[in-house]
């Protein structure tokens, strides 16, 4: 029988090489992450990472779907800054009566007819128009942020702003913080394609993740929201001269939209595209845009000596000019007064000899410009198009036959609410209206 000493001193191991053990333990449990693995499904999936994404994801949420959102790589609600700072479309009461305009649901519809060319599709015309009584409201909610000012009650009476500082990263990050607190399971793994079940309806989904590993997602029904076909124009729009038009949302690769038409969905007002005139910094590889207003004391010129006044000509002429000048080779040529607030984008020349050696400058003869002369690079850009999927006043997605059952679009991939054109604030209240819809009519379609 050991002595008490050696008891005690085997005890004393025993505790050490218990605590050591803990210790291990937990230094391991520390270091290493534990990732859940991806469930085999949920009731609704929502592809893209657009605001109409989030917007769509978090209204599915709300009505008690499961909703699992793949970002296919993009940064959530990337797009809001240029929503936000588009400002709303929507009939106000409490800003139109501060101005004492008349504006009801009639008026706004017939006023979105008028600007779409009668191209909108009646019954989604009518379910955007019959909510647009709440956008104002679902725009406060959704976004933190009011809009609060009518710039021009005259002409656009249904056009609101936000005077709210930084209003577009305001938006974006309230609209983060929702989702984050949302029951809404956000996936790495990139959507690859769409499975049909036998009667035509969505049925699973094909992922894959940053090892190339495959695997089967089963959804009752998916959103798509990635955007429109901006993402890929030489596969819609093959007659453009795309070497000088830049992408303002790289992030976009049209998957979405060409993964729809693989199902059958119509895909329609594929020629429209808003093309923005921007200054470029080579030096920064930067982008700004241009105002929208016209200034009277600037001209678009080229290397070859060829030139337009930017006020007075159509932008169809101005977009001509630029792809059929040498590539790169496109110039804004304004006074100092107008380019000292962008002087960042603009090389400034006391001598048109210099300037003329420098960029080709043949001085347009109609030009009044006093030095020095201020000269910058002039790209067109390419940031929101209205063609896509076409859709039903619920989001649904349509396809020859009909509906393809239990897939909805939201946002710029969805075709047809704004018909040939836009109103002023169209972008967002699109998204808006369209992601809230679609998110609660694949909820619905979930429960069945």
């Amino acid at each position: 029988m050991g002595q008490p000493g050696e008891k005690s001193a085997a005890v004393v191991a025993v505790l050490l090489i218990l605590i050591f053990t803990l210790f291990v333990l937990q230094i391991g449990m520390q270091e290493v992450e534990v990732s859940p693995a991806v469930p085999r499904g949920g009731d609704v999936a929502v592809m893209g990472a657009d605001t109409a994404a989030l917007i769509s994801a978090l209204e599915a949420s709300q009505e008690g779907a499961l909703v699992y959102l793949f970002l296919q790589g993009e940064e959530p609600a990337g797009d809001a800054s240029f929503l936000v700072e588009g400002g709303l479309a929507a009939p106000s009461p409490p800003l139109q009566r501060e101005h004492e305009i008349e504006l009801d649901e009639e008026k706004f519809e017939l006023m979105l007819r008028e600007k779409g060319g009668g191209m909108n599709p009646p019954s989604l015309l009518r379910s955007f128009v019959g909510a647009s009584g709440e956008l104002y409201r679902w725009a406060e909610e959704l976004g933190g942020v009011s809009f609060d000012r009518l710039p021009d009650p005259e002409r656009h009476p249904y056009h609101h702003l936000s005077s709210h500082p930084g209003a577009g990263t305001a938006f974006r990050e309230h609209l983060l913080d929702s989702l984050g607190r949302a029951a809404v399971f956000v996936r790495e793994e990139t959507v690859r394609d769409i499975l049909l079940c036998p009667a035509g309806e969505v049925k699973a989904l094909l992922l894959e993740n940053r090892h190339g590993e495959k695997e089967i997602f089963y959804t009752r029904a998916l959103i798509l929201a990635g955007g429109g076909y901006s993402g890929n124009l030489q596969r819609w729009n093959g007659y453009l001269t795309v070497r000088d038009l830049v992408s303002l949302r790289p992030g976009q690769d049209g998957r979405g939209l060409e993964l729809a038409e693989s199902l059958g969905a119509e895909v329609i007002q594929a020629g429209f595209i808003n093309k923005p005139l921007l200054l470029y910094d080579p030096s920064r590889e930067q982008y700004h845009r241009l105002p929208p207003e016209p200034w009277e004391d600037a001209y678009i010129f080229n290397s070859r000596g060829q030139s337009i006044p930017w006020a007075g000509s159509e932008r169809e002429e101005i977009d001509a000019f630029i792809n059929n000048s040498p590539p790169g080779e496109g110039y804004l040529l304004t006074s100092e007064e107008r380019a000292s607030p962008l002087s960042g984008y603009f090389r400034r020349f006391w001598d048109l000899e210099e300037a003329a050696r420098e960029f080709s400058l043949q001085y347009p003869a109609e030009a009044r410009l006093e030095p020095p002369y201020c000269i910058a690079f002039l790209r067109v850009g390419v940031d929101y198009t209205l063609g896509g999927a076409a859709v039903g006043p619920r989001g649904e997605v349509i396809g020859g036959d009909g509906p393809i059952g239990g897939l909805y679009a939201a946002g710029e991939i969805a075709g047809g609410l704004h018909g040939k054109a836009m109103l002023p604030g169209m972008p967002l209240s699109e998204a808006i209206f369209l992601g809230k819809t679609s998110g609660q009519s694949a909820a619905a379609h979930a429960r069945r």
